[in-house]
C-alpha cells in the first residue's frame, strides 16, 4: 500500500504526539513554516545567540499558542537545535523529556516536586552524576527549591549542559518558579496556553520573568492549511495510483473549519488528513474530495 504522508516516522496515523527530532532524527524534516512556527524557532535562535556563551546565563522556554498550535514540537525543536550547536563547540549536553510527567489534578508545588523527583530518578537512570553526587542530589529531591540550584552547580562543574522538557503549565507563579530555578548549564522548557499568563509574558519587566524567552505560536489560515499538505505530499513522493487531494479541497476544508469554529490547528488538521487519506486508500478511491473531511467529523462525532 502506498505510504500515508501523513503519518510521520515512528507515529501510527492516529499518533497525536508530537514532533521528536532529537529521537527521531528524521522527524526535522517534518516541520513546516506555519502557524508562525518558523519564525518562532528563528526568534529562538537569535536570542539565544553564541551557544557556546549561552550556558552562562539561566535560560527559561515558554512556547505560547492555544491547544494543538505545535508548542511542543517547537520546544523539541529548539531544544534538538541548541543541544547540537553545543555538541558542535564540544560542549557535552543532555536532553531529557519530561513531558509526559504532567501531574494532572496536583496543586503547582506538587507538580513542581513530581518534576524535580522525576528529573533526577532520569538522571541516575542515565549515569549522568559519579555515584556519590547522584545520592546528594537524591537526597535533596523532595526540596526543588534545593535541588535545582544543586543541579546547576553540578552541572557546571562537569561540564554538562542539561534541556529539561517540562509538561506546560498554567500559572504566573508557575512561571516566576521555575524561572528563579533556571541555572547556568541547566535550560528549561515549558508551554503554556493560559490566555492570562501569556499576557504577563508580554509585559515587560514582569518581576521574576527576566531569564524567560517567549515564544508564541499562532493558528493556521488557509493559506496556511495547503502549504501544510503540498509540503508533506511533495515530501512523500506518491506513487501515481496514490489518492490525490488538490489546493481547492484543502483551501475549502480550511475556510469552512475556521468559519464554522473560528480557528484550525496543526494537530487537527494533520490528524484528520491522515484520516481522510488512510479511508481514500482503503476504499480505493482516487480522489480526496471535502465531502471526505465533512464525513471524517460526522463519523467521529466531532464539529
Amino acid at each position: 500500500m502506498t505510504v500515508n504522508p501523513f503519518v510521520v516516522p515512528q507515529r501510527n496515523w492516529d499518533d497525536r504526539r508530537p514532533l521528536c527530532p532529537w529521537k527521531h532524527a528524521e522527524h526535522s524534516s517534518y516541520y513546516v513554516p506555519v502557524d508562525h512556527t518558523e519564525e518562532a524557532f528563528r526568534d529562538f535562535c537569535n536570542k539565544v545567540g553564541d551557544p557556546a556563551t549561552s550556558v552562562n546565563r539561566p535560560t527559561m522556554v515558554v512556547a505560547v499558542g492555544g491547544e494543538g498550535c505545535g508548542k511542543t514540537a517547537l520546544l523539541h525543536r529548539c531544544a534538538h537545535w541548541l543541544d547540537a550547536e553545543l555538541r558542535s563547540c564540544k560542549i557535552d549536553s543532555l536532553i531529557v523529556d519530561l513531558t509526559d510527567e504532567t501531574g494532572l489534578g496536583l496543586a503547582s508545588d506538587v507538580r513542581l516536586v513530581h518534576w524535580t523527583e522525576r528529573l533526577v530518578d532520569r538522571l541516575a537512570i542515565k549515569n549522568v552524576l559519579r555515584p556519590a553526587l547522584q545520592k546528594e542530589l537524591s537526597d535533596r529531591k523532595g526540596d526543588p527549591r534545593s535541588t535545582l540550584p544543586f543541579l546547576g552547580d553540578l552541572l557546571e562543574s562537569i561540564p554538562k549542559v542539561l534541556h529539561v522538557i517540562l509538561p506546560g503549565i498554567e500559572f504566573l507563579n508557575e512561571a516566576t518558579v521555575l524561572a528563579s530555578l533556571a541555572r547556568p548549564y541547566l535550560n528549561l522548557y515549558t508551554e503554556c496556553a493560559s490566555d492570562d499568563l501569556r499576557r504577563a509574558l508580554k509585559v515587560p519587566g514582569t518581576p521574576g520573568l527576566d531569564s524567560v524567552v517567549e515564544l508564541e505560536v499562532g493558528v493556521l489560515s488557509v493559506d496556511d492549511g495547503w502549504i501544510f499538505v503540498e509540503s508533506r505530499l511533495a515530501a512523500a513522493a506518491l506513487a501515481a495510483t496514490a489518492p490525490t487531494i488538490d489546493e481547492a479541497t484543502v483551501r475549502r476544508y480550511m475556510a469552512e473549519r475556521i468559519k464554522g469554529r473560528g480557528t484550525t490547528t496543526i494537530r487537527e488538521l494533520n490528524l484528520i488528513c491522515a484520516a481522510v487519506f488512510a479511508d481514500a486508500q482503503t476504499n480505493s478511491r482516487q480522489a480526496i474530495e471535502f465531502g471526505d473531511f465533512s464525513a471524517y467529523y460526522l463519523r467521529n462525532g466531532a464539529l
